[in-house]
């Protein structure tokens, strides 16, 4: 099975194939003037993106399959799950508010415990309310807010 959920489209991304060169070289997987191998590559460009920066997570009570980080790689924002890897996104708000939409209409209400990122504290709010049982919280850039009609509020 394939970690991306659109690999075609992913090959096609500008800028991609030269980043997967570098990493592969920086890594040593590549020789100094070797090339990108046809074999593997997916395997690479998956490990190239679980090894860029995190610009954002949201994780669940167990922290595991359920749990979808944003890692920056080749200019680019992708989400990874347990179910696979999404991307590209242009820019990191559309990269969170993509899978902030997904969770708010597929999880239940109180299966995320927190959020954390490269975005102002607002922000995810604005986008995790839904995440949250009237009442109930969640952790947001390591601060607790508590749902209220209103949406979610920082908790004093």
């Amino acid at each position: 099975m394939s970690d991306f959920h659109d690999w075609e489209g992913v090959l096609g991304t500008p800028g991609f194939r030269k980043a997967l060169l570098a990493y592969g070289r920086a890594n040593g997987d590549i020789k100094p003037k070797g090339r990108l191998p046809k074999d593997d590559l997916e395997y690479m460009a998956s490990a190239a993106i679980r090894d860029g920066d995190e610009e954002f997570a949201l994780e669940d009570r167990q922290a595991d399959r359920g749990s979808t980080y944003v890692h920056c790689f080749a200019g680019y924002y992708w989400s990874y799950s347990y179910g696979g890897i999404d991307g590209p996104f242009g820019d990191l708000e559309e990269a969170v508010s993509t899978i902030l939409s997904i969770a708010s209409n597929s999880a239940p209400e109180g299966f995320y415990t927190s959020a954390a990122g490269e975005l102002p504290d607002e922000f995810i709010a604005s986008r995790c309310a839904a995440l949250v049982e009237m009442g109930k919280t969640i952790q947001i850039n390591g601060k607790v807010y508590v749902r209220a009609k209103a949406g979610l509020v920082f908790k004093t």
